[in-house]
């Protein structure tokens, strides 16, 4: 087994510590997007394509009093930690996307889908 793997996955680990949905919304987010289509179409989009991309395991939606928050949590050393928040909000316009992440690997994959999602 590599040693420096598991040197580098302990170290995230514990300086990632254990990240709520709240903790990761205190940094400024890693996407702000505006669509034209309302929060229920995006965020079906959002969860179908994060579930896809990642493993469904750890995958949670729920709806907010004007929108809807999209969340993955991990497991890993006995600790649960969130990777990322996607949170959905309606607007006179269509919706408002804000993307916030704790991922140390594949935020690529959540951003493009993400990003597919505000106009497809």
């Amino acid at each position: 087994m590599n040693i420096y793997r598991i040197v580098c996955a302990t170290c995230i680990v514990l300086i990632a510590g254990c990240s709520t949905p709240g903790d990761i919304r205190n940094k400024p987010p890693t996407l702000d997007l505006n669509s034209v289509k309302n929060s229920k179409a995006v965020v079906g989009c959002i969860a179908d394509g994060l579930e896809g991309a990642f493993t469904a395991r750890g995958m949670n939606t729920r709806p907010t009093s004007n929108g809807y928050t999209v969340w993955k949590t991990e497991y890993g050393f006995g600790q649960e930690t969130t990777a990322l928040v996607v949170d959905i909000t309606d607007t006179q316009s269509g919706s408002n996307t804000r993307f916030y992440s704790n991922m140390f690997r594949q935020e690529d994959k959540a951003i493009k889908v993400i990003r597919d999602c505000q106009s497809n």
